[in-house]
């Protein structure tokens, strides 16, 4: 095997290796956050797990609330709007333009 070869499939292992640890600290990482939020609970798993499913709807309740407040301008596009956020009237007047306004 040449030197290069040799270099590519060392460096290949040692960046598997590396995805790997990462993997691991990342298990080891949501392992103590369960065990935490089971014991902020007091032991009980089913008050853990609606815990959590709250502590989840109010930040997609913010989440929500900052795309309402941000501009489009300001975003530039990467804020997908819904439906009902003016698509249905942008979607409307596309139709009549290619009706020729009827």
């Amino acid at each position: 095997m040449s030197a290069a070869a040799s270099s590519g499939a060392k460096r290949h292992s040692l960046e598997r290796s590396a995805l790997e640890t990462s993997a691991s600290e990342e298990s080891d990482r949501l392992e103590a956050a369960a065990d935490q939020a089971i014991a902020a609970c007091n032991g009980d798993m089913r008050s853990a797990i609606r815990a959590l499913i709250l502590a989840n709807e109010y930040l997609e309740y913010e989440l929500c609330e900052m795309f309402a407040a941000v501009s489009k301008g300001y975003a530039r596009g990467r804020v997908k709007r819904k439906r009902g956020d003016g698509e249905a009237t942008k979607g409307s007047a596309e139709k009549s333009d290619a009706d020729g306004g009827q």
